[in-house]
Order: structure tokens, then C-alpha cells, then sequence
């Protein structure tokens, strides 16, 4: 029996990882955002452009000239002229409309009319999003432990706006994430989380029964905090990403989401092998023919790729469009310092020696050790694993969006490459399709990739979610 698209409302969507998801469920016909909001102004960029491309492939078997002159511009006036073509489309049009660049806290009105709006009537639509998670991180509050600004950070009440959502338009499902660090954040030296779960199972007339995706409910005496963390690496994400996942369902549906299937480990190895190798680039030499030729070109023409993929994983990250298959989007050597290629170089190798990514401590050679002081004297050592070898034959570390200031903890594992990961080699770690094209610049990208939920577990929560609505 055919069934129409569930609506999903999309807040703090960044690049849209959540929404990429959601939008996979049923060859792409389970659900359709009608409004994505995001402040900033390069992630915007990305969530439009992919919005575009999903409602262009919706009623188009090609995707237009202009789209591909967009991946291949190498300068700003070949990108502008594809984007005023590619204004010209209706597709287009749609994009900015579903994509939305406002600021809840600041724009609320603005939102409150366009939700309302858009949802007009129905009840059966779902809230899916992510809160700023920065004053809940664990760095982020120990960079601030001892600064009274993390005591007003705005940032520990934005789910609030969120929760103000909820409120008013009584989503049928609601999903939001954040950090790991929510579970333990304290606010005035009182935990945040017990308040935030209070606050979701009371919201709207009905209030909201709220679900663990991971942790068996029934064989606990009560709903703990743990209980809402996903472990990435269980499901299918090769890397060890842990999140506060809350699945609420309205009073009403009387529902219970299944837990997450458990899938066997992805590597790295796995995930970005057959990605075509890039040197190292240093950055203090002039070496113009070769720039041009690892960072000039966005997309770059291949074949041959997903060979060592699972094939679940493989076929959700292909690209819907064919003339992109043989494409690849982003996969360019960042530039390092000198000293850091020679670090990065030594620290592969060790790691492939010992199967493990050696630490400061590990008779790193003196030249290679950086310049600190705490490194060179008796006081205790700091960030001992400051440059890290993300390892062949595990799943990665949690990509986060610090990959965009250096590249030390994602030093790739081949030491005849001697680099950090490339945007596109994180983007495939966290799951992005290989079609999914970032804008911005190169650091834009990696911090966009970086704050995002891999897609492919938002997927498979996609997919609970659709089981709860489908009737």
C-alpha cells in the first residue's frame, strides 16, 4: 500500500548528516524535510546543495551540467557562474527553501512561522537534530574548568529551543543527539542531563516516553543515563564514535523502537583503501606543479572504488547519480609542516611495527618531539598522545570537528603517504556518501565533517523510526 513521505523538521542540521540519513529510509521515500534550520553560513552551503541534488534526482535520471561544473570549479568565478545556472532550476529554489540559514535563540518567530506553516494540520511528522554539544564535551569543559564562562555558557540551554519545538507542535517521534559528555555536564555543580530528560518526558499535552537504541531496557531497574549512548562502532560506523542518542515517542503511539542490529567492525582499512594515495604536501616549499595537481581540482575522475567496503555500507555510500561513480569529491592532501610530515612518517611506521600509535613516551627520536616545554623536563607530560596513527585494522577514533585546526590525531597509516586524513577520507569514516560534496574552504569542510552524525547510523534510526509511523 503506498504511503505518503512523514515530514521532518531538521534543527541545528549543520551539513546534514541526520537529514542524508532519514532521507536514504525506503529508496528515499519515507521521509521528506521540509525545513532544515543551520547558522552557519558554509554548512548552510553544503545542506542546500545537497538538498538540491536529492530533489533533482527525485524527478531526474542525470544531474545537470551546471552541478558538475560546481564540483570541478577551481576558482570563485567558475563557481559562480554554475550557481547562477543552477538558480535558474526549480530544484534550486526548493533547496533554499527546505534549507534554511537562521539561528534558533535569535530567529525563533521566523522559524515558529515557517514550522507551523509547513507542517500546517498534521500530526504524524517527526524532530530530529542535535543541539551545540561545545560546553558539553569533555575537552571543551576541561580547556574551561577553571573559567567562570562555562557557568553561563548559553550553549547548555539551546536544547531548550529544541524542546521549545516540542512543545509546540508535539512531534509524533522526536531524535536528538549530543556528546558523550552530556551524561556527566553540570551546570551551577548540578547535572544537566536529569533535567533535560525531565523536561522531554513532560513536554506537549501528552508528554514523551523516552528510549535507549542500544541498551537493553528490560534488563535494568531503571532508565540509567548510560543508557542512551551508542557505541558507532557497533552498528556499522567504522569508527568509536559515542553518543547521547534520545528516542522519544509520544504518549499516544504506545511504541517501543527496536535496538540498533549489531554489526561486525569496520576498519580504516576497509573504509578508505582504495581511495587513490596522496603525498604528504609541505607547506613551506614551492612546489606549484604538484599543488596543482593534489589540491587544485575538487573532483577528480577514478574507478575501482568501495572495493573493500561491506556491502551495506558500500552500497549506501554510492552515489545515486550513475556519471558519479566514477567520481571522487574532496580528496585532497592538506599542507603540513615540515617537522610534522617527519612525524607523521615515523609514527606510521611504528605504528604498523608495534600495532599500536606510539605516544610521547614511546623513545620517540629527539628531533621529532615537539618543542614544549613539559615534553622536555621532569613536570607531567600533557596530551602524551598529542599526534596519533589512526590504525589500519580498527576503526578509527571519533572524527570530530578538531581535524579542521591540525591533522595530528588522524595521521593516515600508510607511512609512505605521511599526511593526515583528507576531507573526503574523514567524510567516508563517518559515512557520508562519496557523492556528498562539502563547500567551503578545505578547513570549512573538515569542521563541517567533523560536527555532523555519521549518516549511516542515522539511517538505521530512520528506519525504527518509519516502523513506528508507517501505519
Amino acid at each position: 500500500m503506498p504511503f505518503a513521505a512523514i515530514p521532518v523538521v531538521d534543527l541545528f542540521a549543520g551539513p546534514g548528516g541526520l537529514g542524508e540519513g532519514f532521507s536514504r529510509v525506503e529508496d528515499g521515500k519515507a521521509f521528506r524535510t521540509i525545513i532544515s534550520i543551520e547558522k552557519d553560513p558554509h554548512a548552510i552551503e553544503t545542506l542546500r546543495l545537497r538538498a538540491f541534488y536529492r530533489a533533482w534526482m527525485r524527478n531526474h535520471r542525470k544531474v545537470p551540467p551546471a552541478y558538475l561544473d560546481l564540483l570541478a570549479s577551481d576558482n570563485a568565478e567558475a563557481k559562480q557562474a554554475a550557481l547562477v545556472e543552477l538558480a535558474k532550476l526549480p530544484e534550486w529554489t526548493e533547496a533554499h527553501e527546505e534549507a534554511c540559514h537562521l539561528e534558533l535563540g535569535k530567529e525563533n518567530l521566523l522559524i515558529h512561522s515557517l514550522i507551523k506553516q509547513r507542517l500546517g494540520k498534521t500530526k504524524n511528522w517527526v524532530l530530529i537534530g542535535g543541539p551545540p554539544c561545545q560546553a558539553y564535551s569533555l575537552v571543551g569543559r576541561s580547556r574551561m574548568q577553571n573559567h567562570d564562562g562555562l557557568k553561563a555558557d548559553h550553549r547548555h540551554f539551546l536544547y531548550k529551543e529544541y524542546l521549545g519545538i516540542i512543545e509546540e507542535y508535539e512531534p509524533a517521534i522526536f531524535v536528538m543527539e549530543n556528546v558523550k559528555g552530556l551524561n556527566t555536564a553540570k551546570v551551577a555543580g548540578k547535572p544537566i542531563l536529569p533535567t533535560i530528560l525531565k523536561d522531554l518526558r513532560a513536554a506537549g499535552k501528552k508528554g514523551y516516553e523516552l528510549h535507549s537504541m542500544e541498551a537493553d531496557e528490560d534488563a535494568l531497574p531503571g532508565m540509567g543515563d548510560e543508557d542512551f549512548l551508542i557505541r558507532a562502532e557497533n552498528h556499522g560506523v567504522p569508527q568509536t564514535r559515542h553518543r547521547v542518542i534520545i528516542f522519544g515517542v509520544r504518549k499516544d503511539l504506545h511504541f517501543k523502537p527496536e535496538s540498533l542490529d549489531r554489526r561486525m567492525p569496520v576498519t580504516v582499512e576497509q573504509t578508505i583503501d582504495d581511495l587513490p594515495k596522496l603525498e604528504g604536501l609541505d607547506s613551506a616549499e614551492e612546489r606549484k606543479e604538484y599543488t596543482l595537481r593534489q589540491r587544485g581540482q575538487p573532483l577528480v575522475r577514478v574507478g575501482g572504488l568501495r572495493k573493500s567496503l561491506p556491502a551495506f555500507l558500500a552500497n549506501f555510500m554510492s552515489p545515486l547519480a550513475t556519471e558519479l561513480n566514477n567520481v571522487l569529491l574532496n580528496h585532497q592532501a592538506r599542507s603540513h609542516m615540515s617537522q610534522d610530515l617527519k612525524r607523521y612518517e615515523w609514527w606510521a611506521k611504528e605504528a604498523r611495527r608495534t600495532g599500536k600509535s606510539p605516544t610521547l613516551h614511546d623513545n620517540v627520536p629527539p628531533g621529532l618531539l615537539p618543542n614544549h616545554q613539559n615534553v622536555h623536563d621532569d613536570s607531567p607530560m600533557v596530551f602524551a598522545d598529542r599526534f596519533k596513527v589512526q590504525l589500519a585494522d580498527k576503526p578509527s577514533g571519533t572524527v570530530t570537528s578538531h581535524i579542521s585546526k591540525d591533522g595530528h590525531y588522524y595521521i593516515h597509516y600508510d607511512p609512505s603517504q605521511a599526511r593526515s586524513f583528507s576531507v573526503r577520507e574523514a567524510a567516508r569514516i563517518q559515512t557520508f556518501p562519496d557523492d556528498y560534496f562539502f563547500m567551503g574552504n578545505r578547513t570549512q569542510q573538515y569542521h563541517q565533517v567533523g560536527n555532523a552524525v555519521p549518516p549511516y547510523l542515522a539511517y538505521q534510526i530512520g528506519q525504527r523510526v518509519f516502523e513506528a509511523l508507517r501505519g
